[in-house]
């Protein structure tokens, strides 16, 4: 991917994965990270977590350190930059700047996770060829996080190199578990739910000496990366980063929508699914890890079952957003090319993906056709889904989506299903895409599970 000539199908894949940066973000979830940037000037980096205390659940820091700390200085880089530009003295350069701006912004801020997404995509072209970095580069997990500004590219890249690591080719085995161990940190860094993948990885050290030392390097790197955090607010921290996602009800694609979605978000319901998902998910994880356990020194079933225990989070746990795809995405493809020797799987988890998003995006655009408020999940609240999906996309393009909404919005139909059938039609069609999702996730999972039985 670093060398002097590129396929023409890589350097599309790159153009478009640049377009997707600069057609927009998800407005809801950028809002609050500009909050991030606002609480550490008013407060300080350290006591980020307790701004949505002060200042309210606009505020609020659901991250571990490390993306915040990514966000806020690519803020206050792309802050100063655009200062830089509006000193431009040359009238026809600055109209210009000026006009860029937006895209530019964009790109700036999302420059940590497009690199992330380009590494992926070098990594996996260097092992398998143009056709791994290709699906890389332009699946639908990969866009739609780059998209949506999201950090999850960040996380897989480093599962993946927690991952292959293990499989390097050499006797240091201090240096590879030490290594190991340190990148799934830095994922989990970025995200807790990487510390799952600890399962499959400790199963895969053949020795408890080598796990010890796994589990050790491990755990320091992520508390000694938190505890100026902890140290500083505790009770926020904690609340933030573990409490908060423990007690959101289910969202989007998650097959613990449905109930959720047929009740109406009844806070009972919501409550007792709250204290189902959890056994639900520790069941399947251990009952998929139990079976397809990976063997000390055998490749394939350390992909097989990394790959297979994200497909059962993918599946049991009460929040799948369109972003949490990425997560495994490169393994998935490292799977596809060195096991089933082609991108068959790659593709149709792209196809598992573009079902998974199918009902994010409907929940949005949905409401905002009907000219309805959309329900916030996390906050249990109504916004304005029509303000959140035209701020979501950069203009032109928002204002031709808001022109062509309005045209389908005045049929004479909408306005008699806005009036008697709204929330029948916005819980049918959940309760359907949610239920495709599940049934290709499952066929996805067996279909692991077939390979992994095999001699």
């Amino acid at each position: 991917m670093l060398g002097v000539r590129l396929p023409a199908k890589i350097v599309g894949a790159v153009v478009a994965l640049l377009i997707v940066a600069v057609i927009g973000w998800n407005y809801y979830d950028v809002s609050i990270f500009f909050n991030w940037v606002k609480a550490a000037k008013q407060l300080s980096l350290l006591r980020i977590y307790e701004a949505s205390v002060l200042f309210g659940e606009s505020y609020r820091a659901v991250y571990p350190p490390l993306p915040i700390l990514l966000f806020v200085a690519t803020a206050r880089l792309s802050s100063r930059i655009v200062s830089y530009m509006h000193s431009v003295s040359e009238p026809g350069l600055l109209d210009f700047l000026l006009v860029a701006q937006p895209y530019i912004v964009k790109v700036l801020l999302k420059t940590p996770i497009i690199a992330a997404a380009i590494v992926i995509a070098i990594l996996l072209r260097r092992r398998f060829g143009d056709d791994a970095a290709f699906l890389a580069l332009i699946g639908v997990p990969t866009l739609m996080t780059v998209g949506m500004l999201q950090f999850d590219t960040i996380l897989a890249l480093f599962l993946y190199l927690a991952v292959v690591t293990l499989l390097a080719p050499t006797k240091r085995r201090e240096y590879i578990v030490l290594t190991s161990a340190a990148c799934l940190a830095i994922a989990t860094l970025t995200k807790p739910i990487a510390a799952a993948f600890l399962l499959p990885i400790l199963m895969y050290l053949p020795s408890k000496r080598e796990r010890f030392m796994y589990l050790a390097a491990f755990s320091i790197i992520v508390l000694a990366a938190s505890a100026p955090f902890l140290a500083t607010e505790p009770r926020a921290f904690i609340e933030n980063v573990l409490g908060f996602h423990l007690h959101r009800p289910p969202q989007y694609s998650s097959p613990w929508s449905i109930p959720a979605l047929l009740a109406g978000y009844r806070q009972s319901v919501v409550d007792i699914l709250n204290i189902l998902w959890i056994p639900v998910t520790a069941a399947a994880m251990a009952l998929v890890m139990t079976r397809y356990r990976p063997r000390p020194g055998n490749e394939e079933s350390l992909l097989l079952s990394t790959v297979m225990l994200g497909m059962c989070l993918l599946i049991t746990i009460k929040v799948v957003n369109p972003d949490y795809f990425m997560w495994i995405y490169p393994l998935v493809i490292a799977l596809s090319f060195r096991v089933l020797k082609g991108g068959g799987l790659a593709k149709l988890y792209n196809v598992f993906s573009g079902i998974g998003i199918a009902w994010p995006a409907a929940s949005v655009i949905i409401p905002a056709i009907f000219s309805k408020p959309m329900y916030i999940q996390e906050t249990e609240s109504f916004v304005s889904a029509k303000n959140i999906l035209m701020s979501s996309i950069s203009p032109p393009l928002n204002r031709i989506l808001e022109n062509v909404m309005s045209a389908v919005g005045k049929k004479h139909v909408l306005h008699i299903a806005a009036a008697a059938t709204y929330s029948h039609i916005y819980t049918a069609v959940g309760v359907t895409l949610i239920g495709c999702y599940l049934a290709i996730g499952i066929y996805l999972l067996l279909t692991l599970a077939r390979r992994a039985c095999q001699p």
